[in-house]
């Protein structure tokens, strides 16, 4: 099969990248004078099932400004930007999109993920070197007169027979770089699984990828060996695979998660500790539906949970309800900030509480927003009303939720443009510190429409993704459904300051330093009349002072994580490399 393993010059788009990810997490956004900047997006004339609309299922950002989407898309007249794209799958399936936008609305590039069979949910994530990784389910081939599964044009994969067990694996992490490059694809099932059993005990649920490109792969495994033997699969379940930046198998370890049924689970991926949190929707009144987490079942509707970067159970909340709101099975969100806070969202009912704090009025459909410490206690909870909450991020001082509103209120506001009823996609803003409420900004659309995925970049604008069925305005940008029921949508809310490369770029990296990653002295060579500066992953100075030829850094008393070293010559002459401390 065909595959690329370019590599990422180390200054322009590994060192420097990361200095600048790690700096940015400890500053704080400028978000005045905000707005809807523009929209673009894509689909087809089909239409696709309820769990699987052309709407984005996921979204990122890279540290030079461009969002990521992926979607599901039908098969008929596939549209990105106005691009035509080819489709794979057979009716009755669909394949999956991803597709790159600038930061002012551009589009950049897109690849297909499909085959005759189809293709699953595609998760997104990327780096701190402007890599991004998807990961998925592809469904192999079975005849080999019929479409093979493809990844684009970049990578076809080989087919047999039903009844032949080769090439018959499903799940998958790919790396592409920012021009969308394939870097690697990894596909770490048993070369002789066979059909049936790739389908039925392999899935892929979900990924996230820390600042030096390690994958935290959250897949569904059943007892076997995993990544050519590397992996001992003794319990079947969850469990998280975890990938380096070159695609290089580095551990794997279960979770104390037990699902019954078909139904949603996020992950979210606290890239400063590891720590790894789960939420979703569980419908209590259908049967074999059930989720168990460490021993203990999830007997509500809605639930947070979290786990350590090692697997270890750490603690899970719960509502009061047992109905299900708004989502109807669909995971809402869980993310996290740089004080390692934790902020949930989802829609319930009245009378309810989310452990053990009552919401504050008794209308049918509670949008809600729960912030809590790292331990899990309810640091403050905020709810609303008529509207159903998907996605939560945090941005500075700012953690934003989106959803589809339906005259929507909160606290003291009311949404301006949702006059609807079929629903409106929105960006609502809180403060991190209160939860009080900023703001409620709505997209102007003249149908049904929702926001299902939100992401930000480091100069504090939001990118919203979501599905919208016959026009949507952000700016002076108005799509239009190419056809079917809905289609895919990314619109920027924020400002025109698109200049995220300003800052020179590095010069060639000079600096010899070794060993890397260092336990506890890190050598360095080829340097006179220098100064360095230390950062933690936090952008915090942890060291600094003069360092001259074969000068040696004291590593012993740091934790274990990443660090980044800045070098400065007298002559002005700057290096920048990433550091692992063992």
């Amino acid at each position: 099969m065909k595959n690329k393993n370019t590599k990422i010059p180390q200054m322009v788009l590994a060192l420097r990248s990361v200095l600048l990810y790690v700096l940015l997490l400890s500053t704080t956004p400028t978000l005045q004078a905000q707005s809807w900047q523009w929209a673009n997006g894509g689909g087809s004339d089909d239409n696709l099932d309820s769990f699987a609309e052309e709407e984005v299922k996921s979204i990122c950002t890279d540290i030079y400004g461009n969002v990521y989407v992926s979607a599901p898309v039908g098969l008929t007249n596939l549209y990105v930007a106005g691009v035509p794209k080819p489709t794979y799958a057979s009716i009755g399936s669909n394949d999956n999109v991803i597709a790159s936008f600038s930061c002012d609305g551009a589009y950049r590039w897109s690849k297909v993920i499909g085959g005759y069979r189809g293709s699953a949910r595609i998760h997104l994530s990327s780096d701190a070197a402007g890599n991004v990784y998807a990961a998925g389910s592809i469904r192999p081939g079975t005849n080999i007169n019929l479409v093979a599964p493809h990844f684009d044009t970049d990578i076809v994969l080989p087919v047999s027979n039903s009844s032949t067990n080769t090439y018959k694996k499903n799940i998958y992490l790919i790396k592409y770089n920012a021009a969308g490059e394939v870097q690697w694809l990894r596909m770490p099932q048993p070369d002789d699984v066979s059909y049936s059993n790739s389908l039925s005990n392999y899935a892929t649920f979900g990924m996230q990828v820390d600042a030096l490109g390690t994958s935290y792969w959250l897949c569904r495994l059943p007892v076997g060996l995993i990544a050519n033997g590397a992996y001992t699969v003794t319990t079947a379940g969850f469990h998280i695979l975890k990938y380096d930046a070159n695609g290089t198998f580095v551990s794997g370890f279960p979770l104390a998660l037990q699902q019954s049924g078909s139904f949603d689970v996020k992950m979210r991926l606290n890239k400063n500790t590891g720590t790894i949190y789960f939420t979703g929707e569980v419908n209590q009144t259908e049967p074999g539906i059930s989720l168990i987490i460490n021993g203990e079942p999830v007997t509500h509707s809605k639930y947070v949970a979290a786990f350590s970067n090692t697997g270890a159970f750490l603690w899970k909340r719960e509502n009061a309800n047992v109905n299900l709101y708004g989502a109807g099975g669909i995971a809402f969100g869980v993310n996290s900030d740089i004080n390692n806070n934790v902020y949930f969202t989802g829609a319930t009912g009245g009378y309810d509480t989310f452990n053990g704090t009552p919401f504050t009025n008794e209308a049918t459909t509670l949008p809600f927003l729960v912030k809590f410490d790292a331990n899990g206690n309810t640091l403050w909870q905020t709810n609303g009303g008529k509207s159903s909450p998907r996605e939560v991020v945090v941005n500075g001082n700012e953690v934003a939720i989106t959803g589809k509103a339906n005259g929507m209120t909160w606290q003291n506001l009311t949404s301006q443009l949702d006059i609807n009823t079929s629903g409106m996609p929105y960006l609502a803003r809180f403060n991190t510190a209160t939860g009080t409420i900023i703001a409620i900004n709505e997209l102007t659309v003249d149908s049904g429409s929702s926001g299902t995925a939100l992401a930000t970049d480091s100069k504090g604008n939001y990118y919203l993704g979501g599905l919208f069925s016959s026009t949507l305005t952000a700016g002076t940008t108005t799509v239009t459904n190419i056809g079917g029921s809905s289609d895919f949508f990314v619109a920027k809310f924020g400002t025109t300051d698109c200049n995220f490369l300003a800052t020179e770029q590095p010069e060639e990296q000079k600096l010899k330093m070794y060993p890397n990653p260092v336990k506890d002295y890190l050598h360095l060579e080829n340097i006179t009349n220098s100064t360095y500066v230390l950062y933690d992953v936090l952008g915090t100075v942890v060291a600094k002072g003069v360092v001259s030829e074969n000068s040696a850094l004291n590593f012993s008393q740091l934790s274990s994580g990443l660090y980044v070293l800045e070098v400065v010559k007298n002559t002005g002459e700057k290096t920048v490399v990433k550091v692992l401390k063992e």
